[in-house]
């Protein structure tokens, strides 16, 4: 049985350690970009869904974590 329960996943990047090697673009595209200032920004740091949703979304922000070299990228998840 699905939980019609709510989550909140937030997404935040160290923006003073970032080096814009733009792995994080390469990998998620739909979530991160390099802008004029050389660094990544999260397009959408804030997203809402079921847990199957947010769990997609985090085995992918687990795959950038996983190549950002200075570890500036974190998230968290708050149920509503």
């Amino acid at each position: 049985m699905m939980s019609n329960k709510k989550f909140k996943l937030i997404i935040s990047i160290n923006y003073a350690d970032c080096t814009g090697c733009a792995s994080c673009q390469a990998l998620c595209p739909e979530l991160f970009e390099i802008r004029d200032d050389g660094k990544c920004w999260v397009t959408k740091d804030v997203i809402e869904g079921t847990k199957e949703e947010i769990d997609a979304i985090v085995n992918k922000i687990k795959e950038v974590i996983d190549v950002c070299p200075v570890c500036g990228i974190t998230y968290q998840i708050i149920e509503e």
